[in-house]
């Protein structure tokens, strides 16, 4: 009698066409690439099917508020599972372009509006600053066991590869100019290190922000557009 309520049990399974993996749906061809950018595209939607949430009666609260929700709800969402995946520079550029057309849209900035020093203020990383935290967060968390932390020294030493997290230890080389085998004793000055960059003290960068609370306002957005076509030079 058992088995025979299991068999009706496998019986009623039906084959499965995707998979999932930490939340991600993943493509049937296992590309990752191609699996992230569409996950991206979801970050999109998510924002604007909260936007509900915005505080109304209060316009000064807007940037930081959305720049909040951005970061702590959607963005969250996307970045789960994305510290184990290796994307390759295209994807990352793409994601980019992607996220900085979503700004533009929450804040209704033009087209063109460079979008390094905005992102500065909003305290939103791009996506290679993000990419290279999220990979910080991973070797930190693997460091801790014997085993993975075994795997992570001999990868510490190998050359880089396409595909392999030891081709994302060498981005963190180069973008801290630090040694491989510094990484994992340095991690929290690292991670520091990439949220330190939102920190300015320039009259720019002020500027710049108080357009961003006042957008409302024609000759808000028009300095603005003159403000962000200031070369940086830091």
């Amino acid at each position: 009698m058992a088995f025979q309520g299991i068999k009706t049990i496998i019986n009623l399974l039906t084959e499965t066409c995707q998979i999932e993996y930490l939340g991600f749906i993943i493509s049937s061809n296992l590309d990752f690439n191609t699996q992230i950018i569409d996950n991206f595209k979801k970050v999109q939607s998510s924002f604007f099917g909260i936007s509900f949430l915005l505080p109304k009666n209060n316009p000064n609260a807007l940037p930081n508020f959305k720049s909040f929700m951005y970061r702590t709800y959607c963005l969250s969402k996307f970045t789960y599972g994305l510290e184990a995946l290796t994307l390759n520079g295209s994807t990352k550029d793409f994601i980019n372009i992607l996220q900085n057309n979503l700004i533009r849209q929450m804040f209704k900035l033009g087209p063109y509006c460079r979008m390094s020093r905005v992102l500065r203020m909003l305290k939103i990383f791009n996506f290679d600053e993000l990419y290279l935290f999220s990979k910080l967060s991973f070797i930190d968390t693997i460091k801790h066991n014997y085993l993975s932390s075994q795997i992570l020294k001999s990868m510490l030493n190998e050359l880089p590869t396409k595909k392999s997290l030891s081709s994302d230890i060498k981005l963190i080389t180069d973008y801290f100019n630090i040694e491989a085998h510094n990484i994992t004793s340095n991690i929290n000055k690292l991670k520091e290190k990439l949220k330190n960059n939102h920190k300015t003290n320039d009259g720019i960068s002020d500027s710049i922000w108080l357009c961003l609370n006042n957008l409302r306002f024609k000759h808000y957005r028009q300095l603005l557009k003159e403000l962000n076509m200031i070369k940086i030079l830091f």
